[in-house]
């Protein structure tokens, strides 16, 4: 088993794990890894709406688990957001994200070790999903059948994501460019749950997404297309 090793005042074992790939999908799309001049120290946060508290709450469960760093949520006195956050100075110092190959900054790139294994990766593709992705389903043009498409959303072109999709789940990944008018800049990547992807999805994703109503899309979409659940 590949392990990361941080030597502090109490060890850190920062080991691949179904919680570290999903916790990882979650803040390289909707956390953030800034510098807080305030209180000169490095912070990674989360600022989400209550559609996404639930996604949140699992974050502040597993980061103690993960890299022993502890954080309440604020809610917002003015809008209906919740606020998270934790200081990351000195693992930053002892490279613990680095040696892991956990990279900051967009587009989300998977690190080495979720591509490893079906289920590293789709915990990883869950927390992409619930952090800055979409599901919903279509109808498609030209018959009276449905699609059911799962897009994420990230600043630059997700040239590597969509790699390792198309070479994980075997199916046809589309990068394109945001609508100007909805979005001012980005890329959309996008691929449907078909009879090619719902085995993985349904085994290795769906377990891990924490926001209901995207999961309760792709329960829906199970159901239309009459899909059996797989043996897990």
């Amino acid at each position: 088993m590949l392990k990361f090793v941080i030597k502090m005042k109490e060890e850190i074992k920062l080991e691949p794990s179904e919680e570290l790939a999903y916790w990882t999908g979650v803040i390289q799309t909707d956390g953030s890894l800034k510098y807080s001049k305030k209180f000169r120290y490095w912070r990674i946060s989360l600022y989400v709406s209550s559609k996404s508290l639930e996604m949140l709450r699992e974050i502040q469960e597993l980061t103690p688990k993960l890299i022993k760093r502890q954080s309440r949520i604020w809610k917002d006195k003015k809008e209906d957001m919740f606020y998270w956050h934790i200081g990351v100075s000195r693992l930053l110092k002892l490279k613990i994200f680095e040696k892991s190959d956990i990279k900051f900054g967009d587009p989300p790139k998977p690190p080495i070790w979720c591509t490893k294994t079906d289920k590293l990766f789709g915990a990883y593709l869950a927390g992409l999903i619930d952090g800055d992705g979409s599901v919903f389903i279509v109808k498609r043009y030209g018959d009276a059948g449905y699609d059911c498409r799962t897009q994420i959303t990230s600043g630059s072109a997700q040239i590597e994501l969509k790699s390792m999709l198309e070479k994980i789940l075997g199916c046809s990944v589309r990068v394109w460019k945001c609508h100007p008018i909805i979005w001012q800049k980005g890329y959309h990547l996008d691929f449907l749950i078909s009879s090619k992807t719902i085995e993985f999805i349904q085994k290795y994703v769906l377990p891990w997404i924490q926001i209901s109503r995207k999961r309760q899309v792709i329960e829906k979409f199970v159901g239309i297309r009459g899909w059996s659940r797989p043996e897990i």
